[in-house]
């Protein structure tokens, strides 16, 4: 054996190189590789989209009339919903759509110099809401066309626009989830390929929030979006999915 220090000292240093060699390679086979495999992950986002086509519509209108007396005004009330649905009924709407939600009685106070109500009653006015939810969206320009002409006529009527709704959103919401699940898949198999790894099994999926915009908009909140001015949309689902890695 030979006594030069300086080899003995190489010696020392391969032999505890050998040593960690050995180690690292019984840790990396034992539990805690298994560890340290199973902590090696990768986080990707899905993206799905679809255009739909409302299914339901909801309009709404309020008539109001106004008398001296409470009798007077109710038949002045009574009087203009006989002619708000007879207008309708012209634009094609049928007569039975058209249903009262609710009606409110208010009397008019007389005011005093000072601008304060006083206990003189000077008339009432009585507002009554009407609403048509119907699955004939094809009404919607039919709305417009009556309340115009009765706006015209002097109606008292405060129509809103025409609501569009798609009743099958549940359906589309997990099909949508599943298109964007399928699309995380692809984004984390395109991100591992490049690093010479493959995509192990799905660990975990979060859901975003639906955005369901007109089409071609590119308005978006942290709540989701939900229009219904539009007759055609466009739902677009959003989800972080976590993949593991080989």
């Amino acid at each position: 054996m030979s006594n030069d220090p300086s080899l003995r000292g190489r010696n020392r240093w391969a032999w505890i190189l050998g040593v960690f060699l050995l180690l690292s390679a019984l840790v990396l086979s034992g539990p805690l590789g298994d560890l340290a495999r199973s902590r090696q992950k990768l986080t990707v986002r899905g993206f799905a989209e679809r255009q739909i086509t409302s299914d339901f519509i909801v309009w709404h209108a309020n008539l109001t009339a106004r008398a001296k007396t409470a009798k007077d005004a109710f038949a002045k009330l009574q009087a203009d919903e006989t002619r708000l649905r007879a207008g309708l009924i012209r634009e094609g709407v049928a007569a039975d759509l058209l249903k009262v939600t609710s009606t409110c009685v208010t009397p008019v106070f007389k005011t005093d110099e000072r601008g304060m109500s006083t206990s003189e009653i000077l008339g009432y006015t009585i507002a009554r809401d009407f609403q048509v939810a119907t699955a004939e969206v094809g009404l919607a320009p039919k709305f417009a066309s009556a309340t115009e002409t009765l706006l015209r006529d002097g109606l008292e009527l405060n129509p809103s626009a025409p609501e569009f709704y798609c009743q099958k959103l549940k359906d589309l919401r997990a099909d949508l989830l599943g298109d964007a699940v399928r699309d995380a898949q692809k984004r984390a198999e395109t991100i591992a390929k490049q690093a010479g790894r493959t995509v192990g099994a799905l660990r975990s999926v979060q859901q975003g929030v639906f955005q369901i915009t007109p089409i071609y908009s590119n308005e978006i909140s942290a709540m989701g979006e939900l229009d219904t001015t539009s007759r055609e949309k466009s739902i677009k689902a959003v989800i972080t999915a976590e993949f593991g890695l080989k």
